[in-house]
């Protein structure tokens, strides 16, 4: 696991069980009689429920059983540190309540926000998608290189070698379903737990060069000294043998395919619509309020 994963682990269960009613896990409450617990800390539990929540909500990377030693290692951090701050009163503190209360607020407004958008912002259909492609295609020229890419990988030279082989004296035309026979006979897609890639790369697809290979600097390497249809020499790596053949580079500046930036443009649509909608809302509270009489505006 990096260091960014455990400081984001860190950050989170901070925010938890602060005894600040911001958020908390059952686990934090004071319990008279709690058996089961997984950690204690003077009146306060954590339960082995707590746990898989925050594991749950998260991409674990790496070793769960190091995640989860980590996970309970930052709640006794917290709880002690929790303990002494008030031991010493700081929850009396008039600045200390001043931001707690802050804190509060911001909760609990994001916290409406986030469901108001769930309730009333529905996935973009494929009819605004299209449109809204059509209308900005200019402002969606690529903002770097995009690249079509046939990768294998095998476990000993001799498979790579052959692999390799069959791809770069096959036909044009033929090379996708030759790479997609050899996909199939070495088994070649990345599983779950394989840190490798940060995506499926499959040889239909475009990606932004800059996503792919981001774990493997030779691969990128080389890469980025393929040109359109090249075939690289096999490449040794982490006990592996890779294959890597260029099917084709987009160059900067470009008009995309739509397929090639769906997810870009899905996320863009959700976030117009989010603006609309907070802009509506933020004026019918208002209006609301000004017909209570419970607003003052200058």
């Amino acid at each position: 696991m990096g260091n960014r994963s455990l400081y984001s682990f860190s950050l989170s269960l901070m925010l938890l069980c602060t005894g600040a009613g911001i958020l908390f896990l059952s686990g934090c409450v004071e319990e008279a009689d709690s058996q089961n617990h997984v950690a204690r800390v003077e009146n306060r539990y954590l339960f082995e429920e707590d746990i898989e929540r925050i594991m749950g909500g998260i991409a674990v990377i790496g070793d769960p059983l190091e995640m989860r030693r980590h996970i309970i290692n930052q709640w006794l951090t917290t709880e002690v540190l929790y303990q002494e701050a008030l031991r010493r009163g700081f929850a009396q503190n008039a600045e200390v309540q001043r931001r707690l209360d802050e804190s509060e607020r911001s909760v609990l407004v994001n916290s409406f926000i986030e469901t108001f958008y769930r309730e009333n912002s529905p996935a973009p259909s494929s009819e605004e998608a299209r449109a809204y492609f059509e209308q900005h295609k200019e402002q969606l020229r690529l903002r770097e290189p995009f690249v079509r890419v046939r990768y294998l990988r095998a476990k000993t030279f001799e498979e790579a070698r052959q692999a390799q082989f069959s791809l770069r004296n096959a036909s044009i035309a033929e090379r996708d379903s030759i790479w997609t026979m050899w996909a199939n006979t070495l088994e070649t897609s990345p599983s779950a737990s394989d840190t490798l890639f940060t995506l499926r790369i499959s040889a239909y697809d475009h990606y932004p060069e800059s996503r792919l290979f981001g774990n493997q600097p030779l691969l990128r390497q080389t890469l980025a000294g393929l040109s359109n249809e090249r075939t690289a020499a096999v490449v040794e790596s982490d006990s592996s043998y890779h294959i890597l053949q260029l099917a084709q580079r987009i160059p900067t500046g470009s008009i995309p395919q739509q397929e090639w930036i769906q997810r870009e443009l899905e996320r863009q649509l959700v976030l117009q619509n989010r603006k609309q909608l907070y802009a509506r809302l933020v004026q019918r509270l208002r209006n609301e309020a000004l017909a209570r009489e419970a607003l003052d505006s200058p």
